[in-house]
């Protein structure tokens, strides 16, 4: 029995190389390379697949899932957009399978929206010749801020090269994808150390804010007790200050009458003063005469 009679091949037509949306929409009208496809998708030199209905991530060791859809649906736990905190990691699906011949593979990353918002998938991963699935793909999110990504909107771009034939029979690697918590099952709890590295750091700083705050509070304690000690010494360092202001005011109000005191004495010696040369010199002029 031929081993290979079962095989997808790509048609003949496709030649050998990297795929260019024509050629990439001959093999989606031949239900090959990509199930549940749309053509809005399709781009000059791959496919744009979109984000699927399930996701998980772990927190503390902790694997928490959260189910996509066109609607929110809380009792079902189903929202229409993924919230991606910032440093973390979260594996996600596609809407769309993969549908790969046994003489194609596939590369795929996230598209250039998402790179620009900090986000890294990793160094083009590479899906073998017949996988027929979904695959479960971690995103990292490296920014310091969080990212929203919604149901149906495009993820990763997909490119396809056809490859060389070969001499011996074709490895088979097909894995219909029906729960995704198949593999993620396999990977086990899987957290950023940045975010983990970010918390611990969070934790020393809040022992330390919580140190301060006790020093603080002690201190305002001490500074309220020496008040209180020294209130005596204040009190007369301020009695002290009042007394001196009164006399003060009370020196100045004598110097201010003795001024005017002695203002009316000078006024009416010179204004005898005056009278004196004046009788002077009316004598004066009588001698003369």
């Amino acid at each position: 029995m031929d081993e290979d009679a079962d095989l997808i091949f790509s048609p003949e037509e496709i030649p050998h190389g990297m795929l260019s949306s024509p050629q990439i929409l001959y093999c989606l009208r031949k239900k090959l390379l990509v199930g549940s496809w749309n053509p809005s998708c399709l781009k000059s030199a791959s496919y744009e697949m979109r984000l699927g209905n399930f996701s998980c991530w772990y927190e503390d060791g902790v694997r928490k899932t959260q189910r996509l859809g066109p609607e929110t649906d809380l009792n079902r736990n189903i929202r229409t957009s993924l919230p991606l905190a910032p440093n973390s990691l979260t594996f996600v699906t596609t809407i769309e399978s993969f549908v790969m011949p046994c003489d194609m593979i596939a590369r795929f990353n996230l598209i250039a929206r998402w790179v620009r918002k900090g986000m890294l998938l990793g160094t083009a991963p590479i899906v073998d010749p017949q996988f027929t699935g979904r695959l479960l793909i971690p995103i990292h999110n490296f920014s310091s801020r969080p990212v929203e990504i919604f149901f149906n909107e495009p993820l990763i771009a997909v490119e396809f090269t056809k490859t060389l034939p070969p001499d011996k029979t074709y490895v088979r690697n097909s894995d219909p994808f029906g729960n995704p918590e198949k593999y993620i099952n396999e990977t086990g709890p899987v957290e950023s150390s940045v975010f983990a590295a970010i918390n611990k750091s969070q934790k020393v700083y809040d022992d330390i804010a919580s140190k301060t705050k006790i020093f603080s509070i002690a201190g305002a304690i001490t500074l309220f007790l020496l008040i209180c000690s020294n209130m005596t010494l204040l009190i007369n360092i301020f009695n002290s200050a009042e007394n001196a202001r009164k006399s003060a005011i009370q020196a100045e109000s004598v110097i201010k009458e003795y001024s005017v005191k002695n203002d009316a004495q000078y006024r009416n010696f010179s204004d005898r003063l005056n009278r004196f040369e004046v009788r002077l010199e009316e004598l004066r002029e009588n001698l003369r005469k």
